[in-house]
């Protein structure tokens, strides 16, 4: 048994996330989010991932941390895979570097598939539908599971864009305002299930004149980000790969500001196939309230699905 001493010896070299058999045999995203809250009360100056993928079930958070540097230990890959409206938070954290990982959703943030039919409805005034059928590899927006209904019900406001097949450029999008009750709803703005993996949507505006069939459509909800700095100072996000994002990507809220974002690369996950024309739902970097502005620099930010960087205040 490690003695007082040796103990904190080891937690002021750092502390990994793989520390004994007990621990590799627990979810490994839970026990790191518990050796986080360790090294963070222990006030380590590091702290080594292990390498390997990890699938947290909520936010990945780092609270009241300070002076703490973050990453990839023994030279390996950490990937964190999300579901939508979760993502790495840092909150009320001072001179905190998280640097090195690959942040990904698993599903997808949003839905995908190939235009079937598009027409105005005459008895809802300056509404409209079209169905579309989801490609293979991409969650369902209601009917097929409770995990993809739970996402969509989370967001107040479901996103649609349209592109071209051939160019892959956007097209223009709609928002849908998601109504949470029977997906039967026939009302003006509602998502149906057709069965199978064929939908219908109700959006504002004449459907036949900006979706046509055999275009593609990526809808989504507009629910969480994936790397929130809030009310925090001094910290930096430095060579990340994002390969998705629940609604923005890269945000800062509130606090000393005085962030450093650098190097890192919001892009599509080019392994996947079908490909996804999307990176981020909406904004990919936001500044807001912070009391002094971000140093953003050598990024890589690729297929906003709406801003591609916003600053207020």
């Amino acid at each position: 048994m490690l003695c007082a001493a040796a103990v904190l010896a080891l937690l002021e070299l750092g502390l990994s996330s793989a520390q004994s058999p007990a621990a590799a045999a627990a979810d490994p995203s839970e026990q790191l989010q518990r050796d986080l809250n360790a090294a963070i009360a222990a006030g380590s100056s590091t702290f080594s991932i292990a390498p390997g993928v990890y699938r947290p079930k909520r936010d990945l958070l780092l609270d009241n941390a300070r002076d703490l540097s973050i990453g990839p230990g023994g030279g390996g890959s950490v990937t964190l895979l999300f579901t939508c409206n979760w993502g790495l938070v840092l909150r009320s954290s001072i001179n905190v570097s998280v640097s090195g990982v690959t942040i990904g959703y698993d599903p997808p943030c949003f839905s995908q598939g190939i235009i079937q039919s598009s027409m105005p409805s005459g008895a809802l005034r300056g509404h409209s539908t079209f169905t579309y059928t989801l490609d293979d590899g991409f969650p369902a927006p209601i009917g097929e599971s409770a995990t993809s209904d739970a996402r969509f019900a989370q967001a107040p406001i479901v996103k649609c864009i349209c592109w071209d097949p051939d160019t892959q450029l956007s097209q223009g999008l709609k928002k849908l305002a998601y109504t949470s009750g029977s997906p039967t709803n026939q009302g003006p703005r509602h998502i149906k299930h057709l069965g199978g993996r064929s939908y219908e949507l109700g959006i504002i505006g004449n459907a036949s004149d900006l979706y046509q069939p055999g275009d593609i459509v990526t809808v989504s909800p507009r629910a969480g980000h994936t790397v929130l700095l809030t009310n925090s100072s001094s910290c930096t996000i430095e060579g990340l790969t994002i390969h998705g994002s629940s609604d923005m990507t890269l945000v800062e809220y509130g606090g000393g500001g005085a962030h450093t974002w650098r190097g890192n690369k919001v892009v599509r996950n080019e392994t996947k196939n079908p490909l996804g024309l999307l990176v981020s739902n909406a904004d990919i970097f936001q500044s807001s309230g912070c009391e002094r502005g971000p140093l953003v620099e050598g990024n890589e930010l690729t297929f906003a699905g709406d801003d591609c960087m916003s600053e207020h205040g």
